[in-house]
Formats: structure tokens, sequence, C-alpha cells
């Protein structure tokens, strides 16, 4: 079975170096989960709302290896 470590935080373009992409607080995301497997980062999603955000974590989890 393996282990991941989600992470769900607030989005934060700075603090997630995502600035680099134009018009990028204008697409309007809120929330997103990060996952790390071994220490290692190896997932990053980002929603507009919890509802999405928990439909996608329910279908990352449902196809995890």
């Amino acid at each position: 079975m393996n282990r991941y470590l989600i992470r769900i935080v607030p989005f934060d373009p700075v603090k997630h170096d995502l600035q680099r992409y134009p018009d990028i607080d204008d697409i309007g995301f809120t929330v997103g989960y990060l996952v790390y497997k071994d220490n290692q980062h190896i997932k990053t999603a980002w929603y507009k709302s919890y509802s999405d955000l928990y439909k996608g974590l329910d279908k990352f989890l449902n196809n995890a290896e």
C-alpha cells in the first residue's frame, strides 16, 4: 500500500512559484492540494472551490497505484 502525505493549501501564486504563468491571478483558484511520496513532491492540483477539490482528491486516491 502506498503512503502519501497530502496537504490542502490555500492558493498563493507567490508562495508556490506560479507567477511565471501569465494571468494566473485571473483564473480564480482558491485552494489546492500537494501530494508527497517518500519525501518527494509528486503532484499538485488547484481548484476554484472546495467541492471540486474533494472530488479531485477522491479521484486521485481511487486511481493511486
